[in-house]
């Protein structure tokens, strides 16, 4: 009689994997939830051309993160998962490279913004905005080492409670008229909370900076994490160059207009597909035995897209017609002509949706 194989994981185990995938789906769901309805609040606290100037800099910083991130995080979670013994090497390498990392990300920004012939303000803007590019990633280092020791119930609540305060401060800085620049200070005075935050919780589990720097450790970071950095980087500069462009040839108040339109397109994907892929990733991970029988988890993949393309063509037909109605409810009727722009948007979120499908499995 054949014994049955042993399971991987113990029951303990499973009841923390399961903890730890509810607690990063929650404060996903949560946050992205909170930052929608927080960008929809931006077009009429700020306008149609501050919301362009907003959804400028907002291009600009994300593209920053990506140089200053450079994928490095998924390796220092992978090896220190592996060896945690070499935590604190690693949070040190990983730390002096970040900071290198988000200084050339400040000069590009900055020499892009200036390079794309952007007004005074804008690049006033942008200088102050992207120190918050050092600020977040002093936080997500402490972030890496905690999720590499599946404390994701306590990073989780850091998130939420991070985007819970940057959303409250910032509206009131708005309403006490603080404008753009009031707006920025705050992201960056958030952004040092959360790392002071991270790094309490981080030292409190016994990881510290090792010291010196070792090339050992940090030259094959750089080079492993080299390949996810130039994917994001194409990834994300294919989505904000509409912004860039549009605000250099036709000026912030269209980028207003592209950047309301992008908000919705950005919810419909998020609500619609990110919560779900997020909530189903755990199955998706158990049923995955190529080695066995892989016919469910590819059942899966292709029944969750069948239906993700339906969910897609509805909502993009849905939203070609009705666009002016969604879009003046929304941000108020000085973003009318966002409509025109949520018409062409919609169908890039609708394919994007069943792309997410196959990317994560």
């Amino acid at each position: 009689m054949t014994a049955a194989p042993a399971s991987p994981l113990s029951g303990a185990e499973a009841r923390r994997a399961a903890r730890n995938a509810g607690a990063i789906a929650i404060a996903r769901i949560v946050s992205n939830a909170a930052l929608f309805a927080w960008q929809l609040a931006l077009g009429r606290l700020l306008g149609e051309t501050l919301f362009g100037v907003y959804g400028t800099v907002g291009a600009l910083i994300a593209i920053g993160a990506v140089i200053t991130s450079f994928g490095l995080g998924l390796i220092v979670i992978r090896e220190v998962a592996r060896r945690p013994q070499d935590a604190g090497r690693y949070l040190t390498a990983g730390l002096a490279l970040h900071v290198i990392l988000a200084g050339l990300a400040w000069l590009a920004m900055n020499a892009l913004a200036f390079a794309l012939g952007y007004p005074a303000e804008i690049r006033a803007l942008t200088a102050v905005a992207c120190i918050a590019l050092l600020t977040d990633i002093l936080g997500s280092v402490a972030f890496d080492q905690l999720i590499a020791r599946e404390r994701m119930v306590v990073t989780s609540g850091v998130e939420i409670l991070t985007v819970a305060l940057r959303i409250a401060a910032g509206a009131a800085v708005l309403l006490l008229g603080g404008g753009l620049l009031g707006l920025y200070v705050i992201t960056i005075v958030t952004s040092l909370i959360r790392a002071a935050i991270l790094w309490w919780f981080m030292l409190r589990s016994g990881v510290r900076p090792h010291w010196p720097f070792e090339r050992r450790i940090a030259r094959p970071l750089f080079v492993n994490a080299l390949p996810l950095a130039l994917g994001g980087l194409i990834n994300i500069v294919y989505i904000q160059l509409d912004k860039l462009m549009s605000t250099s040839l036709l000026g912030a108040t269209q980028t207003g207009y592209l950047t309301a339109a992008s908000v919705i397109t950005f919810g419909v994907v998020e609500i619609l597909s990110t919560t779900v892929l997020t909530a189903v990733y755990p199955l998706m991970s158990r049923l995955y035995e190529p080695e066995r029988d892989p016919e469910p988890f590819t059942f899966m993949v292709r029944k969750l897209a069948w239906f993700t393309l339906l969910i897609g063509v509805a909502v993009g037909l849905t939203f070609t017609v009705f666009a002016e109605a969604i879009t003046v409810p929304l941000f108020g009727p000085n973003f009318a002509p966002s409509a025109a722009v949520l018409r062409v948007l919609i169908w890039y979120a609708a394919i994007t949706m069943v792309v997410n499908v196959f990317a994560q499995a």
